[in-house]
């Protein structure tokens, strides 16, 4: 096997439960438990490839990581409790410093959501990121993808009102492997603050947009700005998590927010 196999289609399946619903009795998923998977599944795809390959023959080394820098996500339908899902994963895009993947979520052949996500690796001393392996990297450079995805620059719109600010409380399991808050805590932080409220008052989430900045660690002081705009029949929903012990943004998301008919 060699690095083309990233751009080959790997597959997983799950069994969503009641566990995996958004609260009790709820019969969705959870986002962030579906996003789990989903990065479970590109894991195991990161792996089954690493497996064949000589040390010196991968993207990076053993004091490297890999980091989320930004993502995409479309949903089309919302994931259910008790449904079998199906989440594929391959590489549409690679240079020296990033790679994108894209993933799909589907159950019965109905394709749920469709996803892209961008990562970069990080050295574990430095905390910086670093140039993917070149020796290997042709491989995948010399990928013909078909799908280009073009990350949105986020920015807060000037139209949008600030609607609330709140502090943040870092949990023990918040921090991943990476000795940093994970990913998936900044979406679990900003979509419990507002989903309640636009639910409430009949709107789905169609589209989630995530740029990632500077990370949190244990002992730093975050805090959410919300933000929303409403551009016709969509509300859009922008949300920084700051870190207020480096004076620095953490994070930006961007959720579209359509009235159900």
């Amino acid at each position: 096997m060699c690095l083309k196999q990233y751009t080959k289609p790997y597959s997983n399946t799950y069994q969503l439960t009641e566990k995996d619903a958004q609260y009790p009795g709820s019969k969705q998923a959870d986002l962030t438990k579906v996003l789990t998977l989903v990065l479970t599944t590109s894991d195991a795809h990161d792996q089954a490839v690493k497996q064949t390959l000589n040390a010196d023959d991968y993207i990076i080394n053993d004091q490297q990581t890999w980091v989320i820098t930004q993502n995409r996500m479309v949903i089309h339908q919302w994931p259910e409790i008790s449904q079998e899902i199906k989440i594929s994963t391959y590489v549409i895009e690679a240079n020296r410093f990033f790679i994108t993947r894209k993933f799909v979520v589907e159950a019965d052949d109905i394709e749920l959501m469709t996803l892209f996500f961008q990562f970069a690796a990080i050295d574990f001393t430095s905390r910086k990121m670093v140039r993917l392996n070149y020796e290997t990297l042709p491989e995948l450079l010399d990928l013909n993808a078909e799908i280009k995805v073009n990350f949105s620059r986020l920015k807060v719109p000037k139209i949008a009102q600030k609607v609330s600010e709140k502090a943040l409380k870092i949990l023990p399991n918040d921090i991943d492997g990476n000795q940093h808050v994970n990913n998936l805590v900044y979406l679990r932080w900003a979509y419990n603050a507002i989903r309640e409220r636009l639910t409430a008052s009949g709107h789905e989430l169609t589209i989630v947009e995530v740029k990632f900045g500077n990370e949190v660690l244990w002992g730093h002081e975050p805090k959410l700005l919300n933000y929303q705009s409403k551009p016709n029949e969509f509300v859009q929903t922008d949300q920084i998590i700051y870190n207020k012990t480096l004076d620095k943004e953490a994070c930006h998301i961007r959720m579209t927010w359509k009235k159900e008919k």
